[in-house]
């Protein structure tokens, strides 16, 4: 699928995370928004490990409350994690 434009990033966060109980050092979490072909608009939520640049979560919704809530799922447990800006959970 070709996109129209280039995504627009509408959130990011790097969370320093420890090793020993959480397997990473640190994540950064992103969500960008990409407007298709039919003129609507696809959220996406990235998670990668900072040192390795390994995927470790891609999940992708016309829904951006499917996204932020999945976010917020992923990250729940996480202690310095930031959270989500009020202005994009709908």
């Amino acid at each position: 699928m070709k996109l129209e434009s280039p995504p627009e990033q509408l959130y990011v966060s790097a969370v320093d995370m420890d090793p020993a109980l959480d397997g990473f050092s640190s994540v950064l979490v992103e969500i960008y928004r990409e407007k298709e072909p039919s003129g609507g608009f696809r959220y996406v939520l990235l998670a990668t490990a900072s040192a390795t640049g390994n995927r470790l979560l891609k999940f992708t919704s016309t829904d951006l409350s499917l996204v932020t809530g999945t976010l917020l799922r992923e990250t729940g447990s996480i202690q310095n994690f930031e959270g989500v800006p009020e202005g994009l959970i709908g």
